[in-house]
């Protein structure tokens, strides 16, 4: 029996340290979702090095799709601080998780400055 309560412990607590990675790692899925979706839509050199007549505009809903990741983006990477601030965590955890938000917002700052 005491196995199988190390199991169900483990399994129990693998999830926090899944969430605890993904948070860790959030600025470089924040930069490719992001960096992805820039170069496909508001790269304006790639057209022009085709050489096409008219100019390439970004129509309005790629512009509003942007800014709709950008929103979900923020909000997962404030859901993911207020769990991982929570008071049974480390100073340190905390200390971490505080710079890494700091970080997916400025990331997704500078993305949208770089569209718009």
């Amino acid at each position: 029996m005491k196995a199988n309560d190390e199991g169900i412990k483990f399994g129990r607590s693998l999830p926090k340290y899944i969430i605890k990675v993904i948070y860790i790692i959030s600025p470089l899925f924040i930069t490719t979702i992001l960096g992805i979706l820039q170069g496909s839509w508001f790269d304006t050199e790639k057209y022009i090095e085709q050489g096409d007549i008219e100019v390439y505009t970004p129509s309005i809903t790629h512009y509003v799709f942007f800014v709709v990741i950008s929103i979900l983006l923020l909000s997962a990477s404030i859901l993911g601080l207020n769990y991982l601030c929570n008071k049974s965590n480390p100073l340190w955890l905390k200390f971490l998780s505080l710079s890494i938000f700091c970080i997916n917002v400025c990331v997704i700052i500078i993305m949208c400055l770089l569209v718009f």
